[in-house]
């Protein structure tokens, strides 16, 4: 529901505060206040284009806040208007995009007048509207449609048709005999083969360093000297055992180096294989994996799929026959769910029909398309006249048609249960030109769906007012002095709502006039206590 608007600057709105409660509430005021004012400040909530127009004379940028309450929970809807540049959105304070919050405030409001933002409009919502009006239940339909579509991929997941089986057979084959012919000797293989081709690569030079190193090793004979005259002292004897450990390890590490400088040598021929086993192991690495052992999963994993594939005739076999079961249980779940609905769709059309007549729209209809064998392709067409032909609810040219076969539809679902609408819904003198018998008629239209939801309507009708629980006046300041024109907004009741009920009825607050008005309001005495009559 919507708490409170807050609008700073827009147009000839400098600054007003709209408190809007439950039930139905009418915005009325004469022509050219700005009445229609706050319904484009809703409008740019829920994301209509914005100019450096809007902003009043002599300010820099315009605003809207929006107050709206779910529960007890709060959510404040904001959005900036600059006389120049791109405007700015907020959620609670914090910044977002247009279409994010045009989001936010379409799940809360929607706005029915010359550019209508409705859930009917969108898409899907008109086929759930004709389930919930005919209480159509899709439950075996929505069953059998995932049962199908569940073999299907079973089936695609075997490999599909023969064709595309039987390529993806040969690739994997191709695949599995490149890796085994691979011989992989393990995970750590190419890192093995790496150390191999440097010792290889740079035999000369390691040659040459271990025999140095031996050189040195060997050369131990003025260590022994000095470990034999330790000896003799035997304060350091402890040193002269260690040093004879350090001579016995330097001997088995020169024995050691020479044995290791014996295996090595130049062998080009086997460099040449290192190197060549290396390339190979790493193409295999760029096709399969990232390292050898993603190569090694790869080939686990295909030779796994494989063996699918090629039992995928008795496995296939099984499951198209229950596939041809479910989709037989499909088209029969399809024909009964598109019988009931093209039944509800009928009666749903022929209620909308008759509730729309009686809003000054004599001869207008509304049909309902089913197409498919399901009746899942459902489509709205209005027609204001019996010269028009009836053209899908998104193209239908009058704003003000459109949203009185809006309360009419709202209207006769509500009494089933309805449609998934939001909270609030805002009409914008789509009662313009009605009178007599209809402006009662659309009056006890506002006034039922106000039972069901918060309803705010910008009205010239007296017959709406009277019914509504809050009227907002909109009026134009007395003292505008040489600055642009400005309005205010006040809430009315007592005599000041008599008074300008009357206004409607009249353009005067005469005495039969505010007679007139004290009967519509159900007023009793000349006090003006009264309240709204129901």
């Amino acid at each position: 529901m919507l708490a409170e608007l807050h609008i700073e600057n827009l147009a000839v709105l400098e600054r007003v505060t709209v408190p809007l409660g439950p039930g139905l509430t009418a915005i009325t005021g004469e022509t050219g206040t700005g009445k229609s004012m706050v319904v484009r400040a809703l409008g740019l909530l829920l994301g209509d284009r914005a100019d450096g127009t809007l902003v009043r004379i002599g300010f820099e940028e315009c605003r809207v806040d929006l107050r709206v309450l779910d529960g007890e929970a709060e959510t404040v809807l904001s959005r900036v208007i600059p006389l120049e540049g791109r405007s700015r959105a907020y959620i609670d304070g914090r910044p977002t995009t247009v279409s994010a919050l045009a989001e936010a405030a379409a799940s809360a409001l929607e706005v029915h007048g010359q550019h209508s933002h409705h859930s009917l409009l969108r898409a899907g919502a008109q086929r759930s509207t004709v389930d919930r009006f005919g209480s159509v239940d899709t439950t075996a339909w929505d069953t059998a449609v995932a049962r199908v579509a569940e073999l299907e991929a079973s089936i695609a997941a075997l490999g599909g048709d023969s064709a595309e089986r039987y390529r993806e057979i040969d690739l994997l084959r191709y695949q599995i005999d490149e890796i085994v012919s691979a011989g992989l000797a393990g995970p750590d293989e190419d890192e093995r083969l790496s150390d191999e081709e440097l010792l290889l690569s740079s035999a000369d030079e390691l040659r040459e360093v271990v025999g140095r190193a031996v050189s040195a090793l060997d050369d131990d004979e003025r260590l022994s000297e000095s470990v034999s005259e330790l000896r003799r002292y035997g304060a350091l004897s402890a040193y002269s055992t260690r040093a004879d450990s350090v001579l016995t390890e330097m001997r088995e590490l020169a024995s050691d180096l020479r044995t290791a400088l014996e295996g090595i040598s130049a062998d080009p021929e086997r460099l040449a294989d290192v190197r060549g086993r290396r390339q190979m192991l790493r193409q295999l690495i760029r096709k399969y994996g990232n390292d050898l052992a993603a190569v090694i999963q790869f080939g686990d994993q295909s030779r796994e799929r494989l063996e699918q594939l090629e039992g995928r005739d008795a496995s296939v076999g099984a499951l198209e026959e229950h596939l041809h079961s479910a989709r037989l249980q499909l088209e029969q779940e399809a024909h009964t769910l598109g019988e009931a609905r093209r039944a509800a769709a009928a009666l749903l059309a022929e209620r909308v029909t008759e509730a729309v007549r009686h809003l000054d729209l004599p001869d207008a209809r509304l049909e309902i398309d089913c197409g498919g064998s399901a009746g899942e392709r459902i489509e709205m067409l209005f027609s204001p006249s019996s010269r028009v032909p009836a053209l899908p609810l998104s193209r239908t040219a009058s704003g003000g048609e459109l949203a009185r076969c809006m309360l009419a539809i709202d209207t006769v679902t509500s009494n089933s249960g309805g449609f998934e609408a939001p909270g609030t819904v805002v009409y914008d003198e789509i009662d313009a030109g009605i009178g007599g018998r209809a402006a009662h008629t659309i009056s006890a239209e506002f006034a039922r769906s106000a039972a069901l939801r918060q309803v705010i309507v910008v009205t010239h009708l007296a017959q709406v007012a009277s019914r509504a629980h809050t009227q907002i006046v909109v009026e134009r300041s007395a003292d505008e002095g040489s600055g642009p024109p400005a309005a205010s907004v006040r809430i009315v009741t007592g005599d000041a709502r008599v008074g300008e009920v009357a206004r409607l009825l009249a353009g005067t607050d005469g005495p039969r006039a505010v007679d007139h008005a004290r009967e519509l309001l159900g007023v009793e005495s000349s006090t003006g206590s009264g309240s709204a009559a129901g």
